[in-house]
């Protein structure tokens, strides 16, 4: 369950989208939050992933508007120095798109071979069934390659019906988290 101070409890909450790319290196991540470490701020979302030895990484932070400049140069001297590429977007948004759906599935695409054809009917299937996907990642155990998509449902899901689908050479697999 996450907690949120006091002070964010209105209906809109300001937050900073913070964006790094660059070469991926074992202490980034920690050397990021060291940096936001002096700031009063909530850490609401952190999403980090590594493809071709480039890290992407975005942090979603609450904080007080009036502590954006500071927090923006102290993480534009850490991109510079650590030669990343940096964007920041501070913007106030409604608390209820900050907040997960009450129900989470994990619906996953199973193939010997992954083609865009295939991704595109099972992304349109997800989106077919009123599910928001909110993270995608890729796993692969020896020759099979299976694309898993997280998916927040603002109802309870009838899940029974993804198996049935038939993708080309695909199996899907969905389940409750």
């Amino acid at each position: 369950m996450r907690h949120y101070p006091e002070a964010m409890q209105s209906k809109n909450e300001f937050t900073g989208l913070i964006l790094i790319s660059g070469p991926e290196s074992a202490d980034l991540l920690a050397n990021l939050f060291d940096v936001l470490a002096p700031f009063s701020i909530a850490i609401l979302d952190v999403e980090h992933f590594v493809t071709r030895s480039r890290l992407i990484c975005t942090v979603l932070i609450s904080l007080n508007k009036d502590h954006c400049s500071a927090i923006e140069a102290d993480l534009l001297a850490f991109a510079n120095d650590k030669s990343v590429d940096l964007a920041i977007d501070f913007s106030e948004v409604p608390q209820d798109l900050l907040h997960p759906a009450p129900y989470l599935a994990e619906i996953s695409l199973t193939s010997s071979k992954l083609l865009p054809a295939d991704l595109a009917l099972f992304f349109a299937l997800i989106h077919k069934s009123l599910g928001t996907i909110v993270n995608v990642r890729r796993t692969q155990v020896g020759t099979s390659l299976t694309v898993h998509a997280s998916v927040a449902f603002s109802t309870d899901p009838d899940l029974a019906q993804f198996p049935n689908l038939s993708i080309a050479n695909a199996k899907i697999n969905a389940v409750k988290i």
